[in-house]
């Protein structure tokens, strides 16, 4: 609703937000197809979805730069062009004679056309910059258990091409992944451990520093008291090995963007807690 004020915000001189009464709603059409299977044999689980979605009239922020005094105007503007095709698959399963092993398996294939002003010209005219992307990602977890015991793995890896249109970027190629062991067991007194370690990495980013792996180390111990374990004492260890940070650099269809995090990433955390049941007679 602020967009469609006709008002201007010029607290920076150099930096002017303004309205545009003139914004029509924004459109959209969409359509799926999905198809879902279960099997008691193994416990198989299969599911496929296809998602296609299209914006007319989707609001973004024009700007323009004034030369002489240094000035850009940002403004909401009404662009056409915006879509997404998005296919998904997923098939889970347990295997073994006592179903003591179980795996997941998801593969994700999205195409997107993503339109927005950009920042290249330097006069008054606005220019409409697109952006082709084409994502694949693919993420797979096993389990096995051992009485209480459960021990896994997991992994993911995503690719991503991006191309622009306009010619106004080279064509880039950059990834993310992660790969990492979880482990759940009882312990002596009463107590239950929670622990997985991860390592997340990036790779194939021009600016050398976003190519980066971290490694996530969380640790959570449990134990309940009481008649019917009402109460519940927790320790948390978030990021014990402190390699996280509170900022992160991404990159969109239209550039990078960083985001700051007024949060700590390495913390440790004491709860207590009690469950009411109250059954009926």
């Amino acid at each position: 609703m602020l967009y469609l004020l006709d008002v201007q915000d010029s607290a920076d001189p150099l930096t002017v937000l303004r309205g545009n009464p003139g914004l029509h709603p924004t459109r959209c059409q969409s359509a799926f197809l999905t198809y879902k299977a279960s099997m008691k044999q193994h416990a198989r689980q299969i599911s496929l979805r296809a998602e296609f979605n299209r914006w007319m009239g989707k609001v973004a922020m024009a700007q323009r730069y004034d030369s002489q005094t240094g000035t850009t105007t940002f403004f909401p503007m009404n662009v056409d062009g915006n879509r997404v095709f998005d296919a998904k698959a997923n098939y889970s399963a347990s295997v073994g004679k006592r179903g003591n092993w179980a795996f997941s398996n998801e593969l994700d294939f999205c195409l997107a056309r993503s339109v927005d002003f950009s920042s290249a010209s330097r006069g008054q005219e606005l220019v409409l910059h697109a952006v082709r992307n084409a994502i694949v990602r693919e993420d797979f977890r096993i389990d096995y258990r051992i009485g209480s015991m459960r021990v896994g793995g997991k992994a993911t890896l995503a690719w991503t091409g991006q191309k622009s249109e306009q010619r106004m970027y080279r064509r880039q190629k950059f990834g993310t992944q992660g790969y990492g062991i979880v482990l759940s067991a009882p312990l002596l007194w009463g107590i239950d451990l929670d622990t997985d370690l991860m390592a997340y990495g990036r790779f194939g980013f021009s600016d050398a520093t976003m190519n980066t792996t971290d490694w996530v180390w969380n640790v959570a111990l449990t134990r309940g008291f009481g008649k019917g374990r009402q109460w519940m004492a927790k320790a948390i260890g978030f990021d014990v090995l402190r390699q996280l940070s509170n900022i992160r650099r991404e990159v969109n269809a239209q550039g990078y963007v960083e985001r700051r995090y007024n949060t700590m990433p390495s913390y440790v955390l004491f709860s207590l807690t009690y469950r009411l049941d109250i059954k009926p007679r």
